[in-house]
């Protein structure tokens, strides 16, 4: 079947988080016209094919010659085409993709616990770069000292030249802080290069009055490498680059620029229904926000490479990152070791300038004595200033193997039963417990449920956070997910769900590790002849929460405040009012009826991303008095007309409801004009909006 799709693009969205549905993998192609006019052949340059990340292998044609056979690897490739392109002709770009599992591609497992989605999901663009050019990939920055008074950037990179000449050339650098006011600069004079060679470069730049990578402000510097030929611009660079030391001390945990530093994490898998892998760039920023102010300060990028736009994100919003290669019970020799260094290498490369990564992760769930010591001497040659980790669930075996002490930390799933074994076999002398507390069934508007998941969580920190060795969690996991191993289908074991609507879990981790003050009502208000109490929950980090009916104070709640409570029913707003160090903060529970009608709500992304915009639709089931229902579970449908295209995990615009609330994501296509969009469920009114782009 041919259609006309818009990158990035997945050809597993609607094939995935339903029930009894297996995912299709195998083949998928791409093709495309190129015709680049003669302005783009400026002399001494070339063009480059680069794809960002994906799963599976893939072969790359230009009419009808094969130029290449490329993997995925979560990270994508970079094809020379200069050979294959010629100014003002039309030539046809062909990509056939694979999806299908291969002993040798990672993760190397036929069926690991996420899928593994097929098609250009990163994106493709054409990229010109000069013969004599810098080498973005080889660019390192370090310090030794981050913390010092004067602190000092070491800067190394290499100068590559492909012209047929020799060529006398100089490099300029410039540091500038976020307001993009200029703090240092430099040049070199490196003399001259000769041909078909690459130089290494080394400076370095002290700062003045530095500013500190921090999580509540994620101060980020520009620094900026020109490289000039004769005084003539020829390429240029820029690296963000923030300021910031971390340390895992024995018996003592986790800390950053000196404080220690309580990792409150989560593990992300990077899906949405509708979307399958192909997450539009302001999507991936949404997921930061929304980890952010759930009150999460590091994320698990499991079980594989994430996108370089979530990467920024963590970077600008302050959020630590565990970043590991492609793997889940795969760990090996032979031809997968062979990928994971090669995986674990463009990983580095791409992100150790990143004030975000804290850990590089070498595998998950699996061991491999021989494998670990070849990835830990590779990650060392590259980036000697970060530790390494490997997450173990099942610390019999790894001690069996020999593999506890082999990375720098130890990372442990679940196994918290033997803490005092764990700190033993890490060499760091603390452990970060990598995944926590996995309840599958917590789906979201299931009160009783979503409960459960929070009883969890609550019983599994309290069984860890008394050990100072424990560097921290990361909860399993930030948002639901697909998966087909054991036939499962579809894990609620979110704080939000698979769209990123919030559970009560998100709330109450809020509660438990925000410092502004938070406070979040849950319960039960809806308005029928029953005079018992009814359930109501609080999730607060204030000093004291008041409670109203209306304007009439109930009671007062002073620090702790208690989470359960049995409130008689009035209908009226039931108001909680808190403050923690001066802040107010409110939150209510309206009462309300039966369910009546839909209605509608649309938000354009904010966030400056380059394209693909994306529309976030929210469907309301409300009563006649236009409030939610959050008891109403059932299914909505919408019909769109407009430059976007609506992305539903089903066919027909169908989309689940739950918690009286759904959610689908549109995707512009970069035209402008007005969007018309019309909601419904069976047995409501319907609701219909326009929204201009």
């Amino acid at each position: 079947m041919d259609e006309q799709v818009i990158l990035p693009h997945c050809w597993n969205t609607q094939d995935t988080f339903l029930p009894d549905k297996k995912h299709y993998q195998g083949y998928g192609s791409y093709k495309r016209i190129l015709r680049l006019e003669k302005h783009f052949f400026p002399s001494d340059t070339r063009w480059i094919l680069h794809a960002e990340g994906f799963y599976g292998t893939g072969d790359v044609w230009i009419d009808g010659t094969k130029i290449g056979r490329v993997d995925g690897q979560y990270l994508g490739f970079d094809l020379d085409l200069n050979d294959c392109v010629r100014p003002e002709q039309s030539h046809l770009l062909a990509i056939r993709l694979d999806n299908r599992y291969h002993r040798g591609v990672l993760p190397g497992h036929r069926m690991p616990d996420f899928i593994l989605y097929g098609g250009l999901v990163g994106g493709l663009w054409l990229i010109r770069e000069p013969d004599l050019c810098l080498q973005k990939p080889t660019l390192q920055i370090t310090c030794s000292d981050p913390l010092a008074t004067v602190p000092q950037l070491d800067l190394a990179c290499q100068v590559f030249n492909r012209l047929s000449r020799p060529a006398k050339v100089q490099l300029h650098y410039l540091l500038r802080d976020d307001s993009q006011q200029i703090v240092q600069t430099g040049e070199t004079t490196l003399g001259l290069l000769p041909s078909g060679q690459s130089f290494s470069w080394e400076d370095s730049l002290r700062i003045e009055h530095p500013r500190l990578w921090e999580l509540d402000d994620p101060h980020l510097y520009d620094i900026q490498i020109s490289l000039h030929e004769e005084n003539a611009l020829v390429d240029r660079i820029t690296q963000r680059y923030g300021l910031r030391s971390s340390e895992f001390k024995k018996g003592q945990g986790f800390f950053l620029n000196g404080q220690r530093l309580l990792l409150r994490g989560c593990n992300r898998h990077e899906s949405i229904p509708g979307l399958g892998s192909a997450l539009p760039p302001d999507t991936h920023r949404m997921d930061a926000e929304v980890i952010k102010r759930s009150g999460f300060n590091l994320v698990r990028l499991s079980h594989y490479p994430q996108s370089r736009f979530f990467m920024d994100a963590c970077d600008e919003m302050g959020l630590l990152v565990y970043s590991e290669v492609a793997s889940w019970k795969s760990v090996r020799r032979g031809s997968w070791l062979r990928a994971a260094c090669r995986q674990m290498e463009t990983m580095i490369r791409r992100d150790r300038n990143r004030p975000s990564v804290i850990l590089w992760g070498m595998g998950n769930e699996a061991r491999s004595r021989k494998a670990y010591q070849v990835l830990q001497s590779l990650i060392k040659d590259l980036d000697p200033t970060r530790p390494t980790t490997y997450a173990e669930h099942n610390l019999t075996k790894g001690n069996r193997a020999r593999t506890l002490r082999i990375p720098d930390l130890l990372s442990v799933n679940y196994d918290i039963r033997h803490l005092d074994e764990a700190l033993q076999g890490s060499r760091a002398g603390c452990v970060l417990i990598s995944e926590l507390a996995n309840f599958p069934h917590a789906a979201r508007g299931e009160l009783e449920l979503e409960l459960v998941q929070v009883s969890w969580f609550e019983e599994y920190l309290r069984h860890i956070l008394h050990e100072p060795g424990v560097a921290g969690y990361a909860l399993w996991l930030f948002a639901d997910y697909a998966t087909e191993r054991k036939n499962r289908n579809y894990r609620f074991s979110g704080v939000v769900d698979a769209w990123r609507v919030p559970k009560m879990s998100a709330d109450w981790h809020a509660a438990i590790s925000r410092r502004d003050a938070f406070l979040k009502l849950h319960g039960d208000w809806e308005i029928r002849d029953d005079p018992a109490p009814r359930s109501s929950f609080i999730f607060t980090n204030c000093e004291r929460v008041d409670l109203f009916r209306d304007e009439t104070l109930y009671r007062s709640l002073e620090s702790p405040v208690p989470f359960f409570h049995q409130i008689p029913f009035e209908p009226v707003d039931l108001v909680a009012k808190g403050m923690k160090f001066g802040e107010i903060v409110e939150s209510r529970l309206v009462p309300f009826d039966k369910a009546r009608q839909v209605s509608l709500r649309a938000k354009l992304s904010a966030f400056d991303v380059v394209a693909p915009k994306t529309i976030t639709l929210d469907l309301f089931v409300v009563d006649s008095k236009g409030r939610h229902v959050p008891t109403f579970k059932g299914s909505a449908q919408v019909q769109i007309e407009g430059p976007v295209r609506c992305n539903t995990c089903s066919e027909g615009g169908v989309f689940p409801l739950a918690g009286g609330i759904g959610r689908t994501f549109l995707i512009c296509t970069g035209d402008s004009g007005t969007i018309r969009i019309r909601g419904h469920s069976e047995g409501l009114l319907s609701d219909e909006i326009t929204v201009q782009i």
